[in-house]
């Protein structure tokens, strides 16, 4: 039952934008909740259908420590919040929703993919669920500006264009742009490890490509470049440490270098109208932005944490209460990891010190995998998390997509545990041989 809950909370989370632009404007609060207590409502059903905790995900005793650190500075925002604040209960209540809404798909993943052959079959189904979401982009790209497809959930909103193209940025099934392009990222991440796991069969091949190739059109009609840049970043060192490490062998990589070569020729054909728009805004902006952009979203915490080394309270960090809450502050509105100190002050070190320890467990699982697949799949949640890590706590999109490859991470490391004990035995038992016959053995791990 658990797993219908998590099969419905993907569907939910892809297409309740919809829902809220087009259905029910109205009820915009009441779906969002709804959506944020799906996944503790599967571990709540999780336990009560009795089944073993060894099913669960493991956290290690650092990642487990981190942790706790970060909701205990959670609790004392929540202090500061009453203390120093005069804004309703309501703020702070949504401020834990946003941080800890989707923290139990961490534990409930290796339980929802079970064996391999499952888990790889769950990431094909929502690879096929985003294609009715692209295609959805690309006739929303054909409509006017001013179209009732165009809207966002947010009617007040004015809709973004490409400039003087009056081409609208699209949003898709998601109440704006952003939400669209970072599902769009993710969609491409996993498209791609399918292209580099694939074995045979010209399945994964068609799947993977395909999703792949209409998750950048979906960028580019977004009109999004951070997404983009982050899509060909992590594709290109998965490749490149997949490859140096021996995850991936030559003959593969070249293989898969020729695909992506034929797909972007492919692109520039069938996404002509995407890549022209995306080309004029990128040349339109410039680069004059991409300075302030990346210190802010990598440095400018530093500086809102010391300004405000006790935090504001949690909840205090959304973007429509920074201005009424603190008057005057840093411009934050792009840069989670400063909103994110703006409400915890010094406690962004526990949040950042959780996060990376987490990365340290799936790069360490990586460094002993016992197979080429699973060492990839690892290194993919290495990178996915790193990128991740700036920015995903406010956004649902990648918020839900980080606690889901922290899942990941530990469902390959807990498939990989009775192997790791064979492995161990095998070569302890090698190791008594050999030293009967003069060698010196150690085991494999």
């Amino acid at each position: 039952m658990f797993r219908r809950i998590i099969d419905f909370f993907f569907i939910y989370v892809v297409l309740e934008g919809a829902v809220r632009k087009w259905v029910a404007p109205d009820l915009s609060l009441e779906i969002q909740s709804v959506r944020d207590l799906l996944p503790w409502l599967a571990l709540i059903v999780f336990a009560l259908e009795n089944r073993r905790l060894s099913e669960l995900g493991r956290l290690g005793g650092a990642q487990t420590l981190w942790l706790g650190a970060y909701i205990a500075c959670a609790f004392l925002s929540l202090l500061v919040f009453f203390f120093s604040s005069n804004l309703p209960l309501f703020v702070a209540a949504v401020g834990f929703r946003t941080h800890f809404a989707y923290l139990p798909l961490a534990v409930l993943m290796p339980a929802y993919l079970g064996l391999w052959s499952t888990g790889l079959r769950k990431i094909r189904m929502l690879l096929l669920l985003s294609v009715p979401v692209f295609l959805f982009c690309f006739f929303q790209f054909t409509q006017p500006m001013d179209s009732v497809w165009n809207k966002y959930a947010d009617a007040e909103m004015q809709i973004a264009s490409f400039g003087t193209l009056q081409t609208a940025r699209v949003t898709s099934t998601f109440s704006y742009l952003s939400g669209l392009s970072q599902f769009a990222q993710i969609c491409g991440g996993l498209a791609f490890l399918i292209l580099v796991l694939r074995r045979r069969g010209p399945g994964d091949l068609v799947l993977g490509g395909a999703v792949l190739l209409m998750s950048i059109g979906a960028i580019m009609a977004s009109g999004s470049r951070g997404p983009l840049a982050m899509l060909v970043v992590y594709c290109t060192a998965l490749m490149g440490l997949g490859t140096l490490v021996g995850a991936v062998r030559m003959r593969k990589a070249a293989a898969t270098v020729m695909t992506v070569i034929l797909l972007a020729l492919v692109g520039l054909v069938l996404l002509r109208d995407q890549f022209q728009a995306f080309a004029f805004r990128t040349e339109m902006v410039g680069t004059s932005d991409i300075g302030w952009r990346m210190y802010d979203f990598f440095f400018q915490w530093i500086d809102v944490a010391l300004q405000y080394p006790f935090g504001i309270g949690i909840g205090s960090g959304h973007q429509a209460l920074v201005d009424v809450v603190a008057g005057e502050t840093p411009n934050i509105y792009e840069a989670e990891l400063s909103r994110i100190a703006f409400e915890l002050g010094i406690g962004v070190f526990a949040y950042l010190g959780a996060k990376l320890t987490l990365i340290a467990q799936m790069l360490g699982g990586a460094r002993h995998a016992a197979s080429r697949e699973t060492c990839l799949v690892l290194l993919s949640c290495v990178l996915s998390l790193g990128l991740l890590l700036p920015g995903s706590v406010y956004a649902p999109v990648t918020n839900v997509a980080f606690w889901s490859v922290v899942g990941l991470g530990l469902w390959v490391l807990q498939l990989e545990e009775p192997v790791r004990a064979a492995m161990w035995q095998a070569n302890v038992v090698q190791g008594r041989s050999a030293a009967r016959r003069g060698f010196v053995g150690r085991p494999y791990l």
